[in-house]
């Protein structure tokens, strides 16, 4: 369970099950974006995507739909478990959004280096 009182560390976020968090859903009550997928959930997926050398180029393209050809198996595998976890197509939409957040944090990590 994710507090979201505490920080986490790289490593620890390396690690979080980003497909459980997935299948949690995408939206809350609202349908609006659920916290813990917003919060520690996009920082999880920028740091294991990196770690796994995917750019914040493949990212976005896959978030607007165009992605170039192949797209690098652990964001395919991403991408897989949050079209799993949508359920109509605000969560689609929603999701996307997520991606885009994902890459833009991709973006801060590839400038920080």
């Amino acid at each position: 369970m994710i507090d979201d009182d505490r920080s986490y560390s790289d490593a620890e976020l390396s690690t979080l099950d980003l497909g459980a968090l997935l299948a949690e859903g995408i939206t809350g009550d609202d349908g609006r974006m659920r916290a813990d997928l917003q919060g520690i959930g996009s920082a999880a997926a920028a740091i294991q995507l990196v770690n796994q050398f995917v750019t914040s180029t493949q990212v976005a393209d896959v978030a607007t739909g165009q992605p170039a050809g192949f797209v690098a198996p652990p964001l395919d595998m991403l991408v897989k478990a949050g079209q799993a976890a949508a359920h109509d197509d605000n969560d689609r939409a929603v999701f996307n959004q997520w991606l885009g957040m994902v890459a833009g944090l991709l973006v801060l990590r590839e400038r920080a280096r």
